[in-house]
């Protein structure tokens, strides 16, 4: 992705992130019949966005249960 894409995605993210959601489809269904690149990206950034998660929150790999990665056993064994 070059600068001028990225340009348009901020530009565009930010018309779009407080739209009402059917105006939102609409305007993301514009953008995805221009370049679907842009859309793709667009809603991987609004994505992230509706999850309300703020950089105050900490890291999001910190907000997911991994226990399951590592058997409980595992951790006392020695």
């Amino acid at each position: 992705m070059n600068s001028n894409q990225w340009d348009k995605i901020q530009t565009l993210f930010k018309e779009i992130v407080d739209l009402d959601p059917e105006s939102r489809i609409e305007r993301l269904e514009s953008v995805k019949t221009d370049s679907p690149l842009l859309y793709d990206e667009l809603q991987s950034l609004l994505a992230a966005d509706s999850q309300h998660t703020s950089m105050l929150d900490g890291f999001a790999i910190e907000q997911e249960d991994l226990s399951y990665l590592v058997p409980m056993e595992e951790l006392f064994e020695e």
